[in-house]
């Protein structure tokens, strides 16, 4: 009889103990696969923030670069190089009135402020440089 009771008592404390390392395992298991799922989402952002330093780094280079400067000079002053010659065309005469403020409104290659400034300074509206 004292040989069965140690028996029952060692399977009741061999399952306890079973017991609390599957709960111990089951806890760990749960903990690892949440850091395995933040450690995949900081590196997807990883991957995001070097596509984007990348693409900053680019349009770094471009504003740095000469064609850029010399683009935007042409677009927002109005400026032109030596050899170049500028051609505006004008609205036909065929055309209504209403037609043609709305042609010169869009097809204006310099801004209006520069426009207004160029014709301030040196009173006049031609502003081939």
């Amino acid at each position: 009889m004292r040989k069965s009771f140690i028996v029952i008592v060692g399977m009741v404390v061999l399952l306890s103990v079973a017991g609390l390392l599957g709960f111990s395992g089951v806890k760990e298991y749960k903990r690892v696969s949440a850091i395995d799922r933040e450690i995949a989402q900081l590196r997807a952002e990883v991957e995001r923030l070097e596509r984007k330093n990348a693409d900053l780094q680019d349009r770094i280079s471009y504003f740095s670069s000469d064609a850029y400067h010399e683009r935007l000079a042409k677009d927002r002053l109005g400026y032109r190089r030596k050899d170049e010659q500028v051609v505006m065309i004008a609205p036909s005469q065929n055309s209504t009135q209403e037609e043609r403020m709305s042609d010169t409104q869009e097809d204006t290659s310099v801004p209006v402020r520069v426009q207004t400034w160029f014709e301030r300074l040196f009173g006049r509206s031609s502003y081939a440089y």
